[in-house]
């Protein structure tokens, strides 16, 4: 199956990827990596590099259920960043942080992300520091039936 970026490209959607001390392949993969290690704490099956107007996660396949999707920052206070022209427009964010080690940073409503728009000097986004975001994933994912499982 082809990456995230291929498939990206293929339809000709612009990189994102900006500012990072990685090259872009590195990013993506790092970026999928965030997936990967969160669909293991919550036991939801990770469907691998997705089309880039989905989100990375629902249950059961159930799109109308609600649209989870990750982000990955390699920096420690790094924010939860979604682009303006990101065509995923979903229900909840959750951001995932680290290089080496990953550690769920925390989570938005996605109808409250999309309040933040901030300027980070590569044009208007909506961005959220870690300290705005909701702690406990754990409670979030219980309302929809997700344990933990690394504990």
């Amino acid at each position: 199956m082809p990456g995230r970026r291929a498939c990206a490209q293929r339809r000709g959607q612009q990189d994102f990827a900006v500012a990072l001390p990685f090259d872009a392949v590195e990013t993506d993969d790092r970026a999928e990596a965030a997936e990967r290690y969160f669909a293991q704490v919550y036991g939801l099956p990770w469907r691998g590099a997705t089309r880039p107007d989905e989100g990375d996660f629902f249950p059961e396949g159930d799109r109308r259920t609600f649209i989870l999707d990750v982000k990955w920052t390699p920096r420690d206070t790094g924010r939860l960043v979604v682009y303006m022209r990101s065509r995923v427009k979903a229900d909840i964010y959750v951001l995932v942080v680290g290089r080496d080690w990953l550690r769920i940073a925390g989570w938005a409503w996605g109808f409250v992300v999309r309040q933040h728009v901030v300027d980070l000097g590569y044009g208007p986004c909506y961005a959220m520091t870690q300290e705005q975001l909701q702690p406990s994933v754990d409670i979030l994912m219980a309302t929809f039936g997700y344990v933990r499982r690394d504990r």
